[in-house]
């Protein structure tokens, strides 16, 4: 009987193993084909102003709410801060530091136009860069599309180096009082998402906004280059970052679908069921059914297990996609910029 029972639980591992198999390796076909397009961008850009406070910049962007500021989050650490809206989205200027080691003021610039960007750099030439936010979205026909690819980007996605990983998932039903699933590792960011205007507050997780199922269009892949990424890659003052922001070199660096080798013994294969939690800072209650986790827990057994992983086919040719994309972006924004030289 003992012997029946076993060789029925190993059958039946063997059969969800078979089907775990052959759907994945559907998803992994239809990675690229299904994909409706892609849209290349700088979603965000914030800079300091190391001698401009509030009064010197307001000619530049004209009337401004002016507040004081509540000394939380982006503001904090300055006393006004300042408002332009914008149908691209509000722009913020926090001004008149608290402390003498901040710049006089920061400009936040979410969907900055390279005109705009161009402009502010002949204006005020000592600007710097902090922070760039670099995104591409990847777009499918329909929100289930959207949930399956997300999926799976997920499953294989890998860090380089060990960091908290928050993951928000969640599973109410109907689908349609789901909200957007996201995978935030700074500096890379993965997640669901629909159009800015169907964006809502959600009461869970602490009232994050998001999106529900059904509003679901693409999945956006962000990388948030801070100061440190951007030295590195010789993006300093505003006009350096015009001239060339060298978007493939920040956001393939930090891109990576790993798996364990077939020929690793004692590692989950490439489709077994990924189950460990082993993720610094994962308070989920289900698995989050990744590699890194699995990738994580094998380093507490395996001195070397570098040795032991190596590249999803499937995803090199993602990766290659986006490069292209990348690619037209750069020679598109490389064209305006002269073209704009030529004008002045």
């Amino acid at each position: 009987m003992k012997t029946t029972s076993s060789n029925s639980h190993s059958s039946n591992n063997h059969a969800v193993t078979h089907r775990k198999k052959g759907n994945l390796t559907k998803l992994k076909k239809g990675l690229i084909k299904d994909i409706v397009r892609m849209e290349v961008k700088i979603h965000r850009i914030t800079l300091n102003a190391r001698r401009d406070t509030l009064y010197n910049l307001q000619p530049f962007f004209g009337n401004l709410a002016i507040t004081k500021s509540n000394h939380s989050g982006q503001f904090k650490g300055y006393n006004k801060i300042a408002y332009k809206s914008r149908k691209k989205g509000k722009i913020i200027i926090s001004s008149w530091p608290i402390k003498g080691y901040l710049p006089q003021s920061r400009i936040y610039i979410p969907n900055p136009s390279q005109k705009l960007l161009c402009k502010l750099s002949d204006k005020f030439p000592c600007l710097t860069v902090s922070e760039v936010e670099y995104a591409v979205d990847i777009f499918y026909s329909s929100p289930k599309y959207v949930r399956r690819y997300f999926r799976l980007l997920r499953r294989y996605v890998y860090f380089r180096y060990k960091r908290i990983i928050k993951f928000y998932t969640h599973h109410k039903k109907p689908r349609k009082s789901q909200i957007n699933m996201t995978l935030d590792a700074k500096p890379i960011k993965i997640y669901e998402r629909g159009n800015d205007e169907d964006k809502v507050h959600y009461k869970g997780d602490g009232g994050k906004k998001g999106w529900f199922f059904d509003k679901l269009k693409k999945v956006r892949i962000e990388v948030t280059a801070d100061n440190k990424i951007l030295r590195k890659h010789d993006l300093v003052s505003l006009d350096e970052f015009i001239q060339s922001v060298k978007f493939e070199n920040v956001f393939m660096e930090h891109l990576h679908f790993k798996r364990f080798k077939s020929s690793a013994k004692k590692l989950p294969k490439e489709y077994s069921r990924y189950k460990s939690k082993y993720i610094s800072g994962y308070r989920g209650s289900r698995h989050p059914g990744t590699f890194y986790a699995e990738f994580n827990k094998a380093k507490t057994f395996y001195k070397n297990i570098a040795q032991f992983i190596t590249n999803v086919a499937a995803f090199e040719k993602l990766k290659d996609k986006l490069r292209y994309e990348i690619r037209k972006f750069e020679k598109a924004w490389s064209k305006r910029y002269m073209k704009y030289k030529e004008q002045i």
